[in-house]
């Protein structure tokens, strides 16, 4: 139940942001498999009350251990938080992302056929003024 030992830092190694008060080891990643699971039944029915959550590990002579494990709620709902904020932020980033070149020529393109049809409009409408201009002279 514990992580490796970091000999710069003099302490285990803890878990990636927003779960770095967790030791990085098996048994808190399956810790923290059950918290989702647990807290995926409450939202589906907020009546479920969780009262243990229980690792049963069969070894390779068929002996098995129980591991009782915390219900680690809030460290789910902070890493399901973080998530959904790292989506919304991808989301904005691919937004603001840098044109490329095809992309660019692309809308290039688009905005001189668009002002070009603007000139024609522009021009056919000179020339009917022309033409009505004559026609009243």
């Amino acid at each position: 139940q514990k992580s490796g030992f970091n000999t710069s830092t003099r302490s285990n190694v803890k878990m990636k942001y927003p779960l770095n008060n967790l030791m990085d080891c098996n048994f808190y990643h399956y810790t923290m498999q059950l918290s989702t699971y647990a807290w995926m039944l409450q939202k589906i029915n907020p009546n479920f009350v969780i009262k243990d959550l229980i690792l049963n590990h069969y070894d390779h002579n068929g002996n098995n251990t129980l591991y009782h494990c915390e219900y680690l709620k809030n460290e789910v709902e902070k890493m399901l938080y973080f998530y959904k904020k790292q989506v919304i932020l991808d989301k904005q980033k691919e937004k603001r992302k840098r044109l490329n070149q095809t992309n660019l020529s692309y809308h290039f393109g688009r905005l001189l056929n668009f002002r070009l049809k603007i000139c024609y409009q522009n021009v056919a409408v000179l020339l009917w003024l022309v033409l009505q201009v004559r026609l009243v002279l």
